[in-house]
């Protein structure tokens, strides 16, 4: 999970991508969760294109959780 730093101050600290590993970490902890990686995900929805007739390239978000069997997708940026 990234999460885009939204200002010059979040990226001088690399905010998102810290906040991302510690959330990423607490999540898998709960073992409430299965978390899938960018990769991950690009991986299983080029399979699933390759499956599909008149598959778009954009997703929106409902759709893509179809498709990746996932009840929730967590995207988002930090700003500080």
């Amino acid at each position: 999970m990234d999460l885009a730093n939204k200002n010059d101050a979040a990226k001088a600290q690399n905010y998102g991508e810290v906040f991302s590993e510690m959330l990423a970490t607490a999540l898998i902890k709960s073992k409430g969760f299965n978390m899938l990686e960018r990769a991950q995900i690009k991986n299983i929805l080029e399979e699933k294109s390759l499956q599909m007739s008149g598959f778009v390239e954009e997703l929106n978000p409902q759709e893509a959780g179809d498709i990746l069997g996932v009840d929730f997708i967590a995207i988002g940026g930090i700003s500080v």
